[in-house]
């Protein structure tokens, strides 16, 4: 008969990835305009007063430019997040930074969607003329959510 083999496992590096994973688990993602961004430059509304007037037709023609996002982006966020779970899983990334860097891409997205004039376009006359007038210099253009850049400007993420 043989000696007998003696085998040693290192768990640290399971270990390492457990905790990591539990701390992925107790994260929160959220994109939008968030309620500390002030007050609309307009006056009179916050930021994300104006935001949600627009995004769910409050007096005005809806122009979902967060939920249609979200909508249009599902296939992106899922290869996303489970990049980011790659990432986290071969301990290149702290999970925070993982899910900051999906929330960057989605805000991203949103952006460009509202910059390319892919959400509800649906402007009175009179507007349309008032954008054309200041085009020049805002330099946001005419379309919708682009009078003077402030909501596009505030379209970020947190993690917590």
């Amino acid at each position: 008969m043989g000696s007998p083999v003696t085998v040693k496992v290192d768990t640290k590096v399971l270990d390492e990835i457990i905790v990591k994973v539990a701390e992925l688990q107790g994260l929160n993602l959220t994109v939008g305009i968030h309620g500390d961004e002030g007050e609309h430059e307009g006056g009179g509304l916050t930021v994300a007063q104006l935001a949600a007037i627009h995004e769910f037709g409050v007096g005005v023609p809806e122009r979902s430019f967060l939920r249609s996002g979200l909508r249009a982006s599902r296939q992106r966020i899922a290869k996303n997040m489970a990049l980011a779970g790659e990432r986290v899983l071969d301990l290149s990334l702290e999970p925070k930074q993982a899910l900051g860097l999906v929330g960057e891409d989605l805000v991203g997205e949103i952006k460009r969607r509202i910059r390319d004039r892919e959400i509800a376009q649906d402007l009175a006359d009179a507007t349309i003329a008032r954008k054309e007038r200041t085009d020049v210099r805002s330099g946001f253009g005419t379309g919708a959510l682009l009078d003077t850049g402030q909501l596009i400007n505030s379209i970020t993420q947190k993690v917590t």
